[in-house]
Parts: structure tokens; sequence; C-alpha cells
């Protein structure tokens, strides 16, 4: 089945009329006729039923209009996916981050964003009062190991990490307190 059968047959669903859906395609009638036989033939199933001059949609129609709107949603989805990655192609990124906190990870993030973004310039800048900065524009984004609890912002958790607490079952630490 190919996109253009598709396009073909909801213009038809939406006319219920094939000179009309054909005009709407700006293809003749007979063409547009030829195409759907050869749909329905493909398919081995009748699509419409065919009244003189008017057409009713059929079992099987029905459920090829409701599968084809999704695949033009679909395909309507991946261009506005497409053209948000283009904006983002080309451009510069300011990224904030707490001092000392910019870890490996974040490097990691940030070589995998350039790789992936060539074009895109990054600027990383260690500051400390990275939540101003923010609400004032002057960066992008921040990166920071506690949420900033201000209204004007979103906090993101990025991942959580589990620390562990390993000691020897040496007596001596129990006799200072520790455990």
């Amino acid at each position: 089945m190919e996109l253009r059968e598709i396009e073909y047959f909801l213009a038809i669903c939406d006319e219920l009329h094939f000179t009309r859906a054909a005009e709407k395609l700006g293809i003749s009638q007979p063409a547009l006729s030829r195409q759907m036989r050869a749909l329905e033939d493909k398919l081995g199933v009748r699509l419409f039923d065919r009244l003189g001059k008017k057409i009713a949609i059929t079992e099987a129609g029905k459920i090829l209009k409701e599968e084809s709107d999704k695949i033009f949603s679909n395909i309507e989805f991946i261009y506005e996916q497409i053209g948000e990655l283009q904006k983002v192609k080309r451009g510069k990124l300011i990224v904030g981050v707490m001092s000392g906190e910019l870890s490996k990870l974040a490097s990691l993030v940030f070589l995998e964003l350039h790789r992936m973004h060539p074009y895109l310039q990054m600027k990383i800048i260690k500051l400390d009062n990275i939540e101003e900065k923010v609400i004032q524009n002057e960066i992008d984004i921040a990166l920071t190991l506690l949420p900033l609890e201000n209204e004007q912002l979103k906090s993101i958790p990025l991942y959580n990490e589990e620390l562990y607490l390993a000691v020897s079952f040496s007596p001596s630490l129990g006799k200072k307190g520790y455990c």
C-alpha cells in the first residue's frame, strides 16, 4: 500500500463522492476510480459500497480509514519532531552549573549532545547564584544536585543514585560510636 493510495482513499472518505474527491486531489475521476479498484483488489475487500452516484464506507473501509488517520497523524508528528530537531541543530546553549557540581556524568552528557549536534555551540559556566541566572535568562538551563524550589522554574530529576557505606567487621568502629 502506498501513501498516495491512502491519501486518495481518505479524500473519498471525506467527500463521499468520487468526482468531488478527484477535483480536490487534482486528478480525473476515472483515474481515482481505477486507483480505488486497484487498492480494493490488493486488499481483497471492498472499501466502498457504490449505490449509483452515492457511496458508503464499508466496515473494511472504516477500519482502513481509522488506521490511515493514525498513519497521517504519525507522519505529521514526525515532521514536527524533525522540525524541532532542526531548530536545535544550530544555535547556542548556555548551561549553568554550581561550583563543584560538574560531574563526570554531566561531562559525558554534554559530549554526547555535542556529538549529536556538532554545530550547537555550548557554553558551560560555573555559578553560585544559578537560580537567579536561569530566571533572568542569562543561562538556558542549570545543572544542580538539589532541586531549585522556585515557582518560576521546573526541576527535572535526571537520575537517582544510591550511595553505600562499607565498613570492616572490626569492632573498633562500633566502640567509637559509629555503628
